[in-house]
């Protein structure tokens, strides 16, 4: 007969067949049910319509179908049909059939025996295909209920690479375990690794792990960025181990690497992501570059950045070693996490498994990709969930790391969040948890979105406030870049600053953001867009570079003497640059730490020092977080000149008054009584009754004892 046939499983009970044939056909054409290769029975047709030579009719089966089977449509002289179940992530009663809670997937490794497990709901079929000395053996997996399938293999397997055949829809694909903690070189295979390995090294107490938000100072770096240029003496440069090696120096004899951190007084470290990468090919990467935000695994960690990529828990190990060295030195460890997208979905680990259930969907059955960076995730299906439910304490329990940044948090679901903070506290009540609060999760309502518009949802998180970054700096993107912001020299923006200096949590100029000063990040620059030096010379083009420094410096001293939550990005205490572009997630060296740039500007990264002291130790009233805390500690005023003047209310100094000058005069104050300019940790400095406030400064004076 000419023509072709489908067929797809619509519910649990249903099949509608597609029929495109020239050939004269019966009303009540005849449809027989191969189960296993095996004739089972005729379905009932309950629906049938016809357009011309195309007929559509749904079949009745007499029991739920049944997943563990592979099912086959004969007709006629057709060959026989594979059921299409692609769909079956959406039926109703999917998520109540196979969700499954146990905590044993992935593999569970001894030395007597190695078992895998892998949720696979609606394959007929699993096969573990393992290294062994004559090469790969296949072993037939055993379906269990919610559709995990199990095999114990007995003996010892550690470091032996493994993959799955996975069969959907007809057609077997490999893939690595989604669950798996270790791979081979460019994760090719997944691979048995004995995780108590790393469980014997232990954990460095972190000092500061019960400090609020607001009493830290967070600094965004990149492994491989922090230490990959040449104007240093470290030695593993781009690599877990060569951020925490001691006693590194610059060309110009200052602190490099862990030394620097440790110089600069800086609370935590925020990583980006250091989940496997997909485009950096770890056995030779110096010649792909990549920030991180396309991982391939939730899991395993990346091996660009490991002294073995070879060797599969080599990179475990080696960023255990940093965590406890940063510990050591009593500096936090946030990791940048990246649950929200996936560049390549169609080849990626989430869709040969279970496909069509990791990804987000429009309402036509499109993939959504709001982000512009991939498919989005949807987290808010269970097992998606549970997913990066896992991943998350996985890093917790196994790393002792201290909070997360959520790239494009907007992007999940609340349920989801508020399910991670809870596991996270019972580890570690004081983590760090907060992430990009941009409202993107078009696909799922608003009011269920992680968004920064429902902080009051979310209250146990933080968000990048990006008000504060644009009304500081000016817009952030290409077509404002050459506008002003207030760090800039646009006075307009006074009752912004006012706003965001309070943390955004009080109804002044706008209506309030947060519940409390804890959820706001302040920053002006992270490593999307221009750094902030290259935004103040496009926006500014009549400053020279000495002009920028210091418009460099008066927006970090903003962030540092506001509410809230400072965040700064590696080099934007020496005003860094990548000459102009904004988008470098893949170009090589851009990015780096420019460690020339420390020596040159040394008196930058003292100033930087000096302020960072000031807040953690000797501004107290900075470390308020409630709205009535907050809401009578600072009074703007803006004077005939343009100044800004802050008066404070506080018990650290006596009439403590912050004075900033945007513009590029120098201000001339005279006041009655002496007063003292603060420019380090000592009370008594600069005593004067005659105040010049240079151009792009901000100084903050109180009254002298004298």
């Amino acid at each position: 007969m000419n023509g072709f046939i489908k067929a797809k499983l619509v519910s649990l009970h249903h099949i509608d067949v597609l029929l495109f044939t020239t050939a004269q056909m019966e009303y009540n054409p005849s449809f027989t049910l191969f189960i296993d290769g095996v004739k089972a029975y005729k379905p009932t047709i309950i629906r049938r319509t016809a357009n011309k030579d195309v007929y559509l009719f749904r079949l009745e089966l007499k029991e739920s179908y049944d997943f563990s089977k592979r099912y086959f449509i004969a007709f006629m002289n057709f060959p026989l049909q594979t059921i299409d179940i692609s769909n079956v992530p959406d039926f109703k009663e999917f998520d109540q059939l196979f969700s499954y809670d146990g905590d044993d997937l992935g593999n569970t490794y001894t030395k007597e025996e190695t078992s895998f497990a892998l949720w696979a709901p609606i394959s007929p079929s699993v096969q573990l295909l393992i290294e062994s000395d004559s090469g790969f053996i296949s072993y037939d997996m055993t379906r269990t209920d919610k559709g995990v399938y199990r095999l114990t293999l007995k003996g010892d397997y550690k470091n032996k690479k493994y993959c799955y055949l996975i069969e959907n829809n007809g057609v077997c694909r490999e893939t690595p375990d989604i669950y798996a903690k270790a791979s081979s070189i460019n994760s090719q295979y997944s691979v048995v690794v004995d995780l108590s390995e790393i469980e014997k090294m232990g954990t460095v107490d972190f000092k500061n792990a019960d400090i609020k938000m607001v009493d830290s100072v967070i600094y965004e770096v990149n492994v491989r960025d922090f230490s990959e240029d040449k104007n240093t003496d470290i030695e593993q440069k781009g690599k877990f181990l060569g951020f925490v090696e001691e006693g590194r120096k610059t060309k110009g004899g200052h602190p490099a690497g862990l030394d620097y951190l440790s110089y600069l007084g800086i609370t935590h470290v925020q990583l980006q992501p250091i989940h496997d990468v997909n485009n950096v090919p770890e056995d030779n990467p110096k010649y792909a570059y990549n920030w991180g935000y396309d991982p391939c695994s939730y899991f395993v960690l990346e091996g660009a950045y490991s002294s073995d990529p070879y060797d599969p828990i080599a990179r475990i190990k080696e960023f255990k070693t940093m965590v406890n060295k940063l510990h050591k030195r009593n500096i936090g460890v946030i990791i940048d996490v990246v649950y929200n997208h996936c560049y390549e979905w169609l080849y990626s680990t989430f869709e040969k498994t279970v496909p069509n259930y990791y990804f987000r969907k429009k309402k036509d059955g499109s993939l959504s990709s709001i982000s512009g960076c991939g498919n989005d995730i949807a987290s808010e299906r269970p097992m998606v969930r549970k997913l990066i439910l896992d991943s998350v304490l996985y890093l917790f329990k196994q790393f002792d790391i201290d909070g997360l940044r959520f790239d494009l948090m907007g992007l999940l679901d609340i349920t989801t969040m508020n399910e991670i903070e809870k596991a996270v506290r019972e580890i570690k009540p004081n983590a760090f948890l907060y992430g990009e609060g941009w409202n993107m999760g078009l696909q799922i309502p608003e009011n269920e979105r992680a968004s920064a518009d429902n902080a009051d949802k979310l209250p146990g998180y933080s968000f990048f406030n990006d008000m504060f970054r644009d009304i500081v700096k000016g817009p952030t993107f290409r077509d404002g870049i050459t506008v002003k912001g207030f760090a800039n020299g646009d006075v307009n923006y006074y009752f912004g600053l006012e706003y965001v200096m309070n943390g955004s949590i009080l109804d002044l100029s706008y209506r309030h953001r947060f519940l409390d000063a804890n959820q706001s990040i302040n920053y002006v620059e992270c490593h999307d867009n221009n750094t902030l030096f290259d935004k103040l010379t496009k926006s500014n083009p009549d400053d020279d570079e000495s002009m920028i420094y210091e418009r460099v410096r008066l927006a970090n001293d903003i962030i540092m003497l506001s509410f809230g939550v400072p965040l700064f990005h590696m080099g934007q205490e020496i005003g860094q640059s990548k000459l102009g572009l904004d988008n470098t997630y893949n170009i090589l060296k851009i990015n780096n730490m420019n460690w020339l740039q420390v020596d040159k500007n040394f008196e930058m990264v003292d100033h930087f020092r000096f302020t960072i002291e000031m807040r953690k130790n000797h501004l107290s009233y900075l470390h308020k977080t409630k709205p009535e805390e907050i809401a009578n500690v600072y009074k703007f005023e803006r004077l005939d000149n343009n100044v800004v003047k802050i008066k404070v209310a506080t018990d650290d100094y006596d009439d403590l008054e912050i004075y900033i000058n945007t513009l590029n005069d120098p201000q001339l104050f005279v006041f009655d009584d002496y007063r003292s300019v603060l420019v380090n940790t000592a009370k008594d400095n600069l005593i004067l009754k005659t105040f010049q406030l240079s151009p792009a400064r901000l100084n903050v004076v109180y009254k002298s004892k004298k």
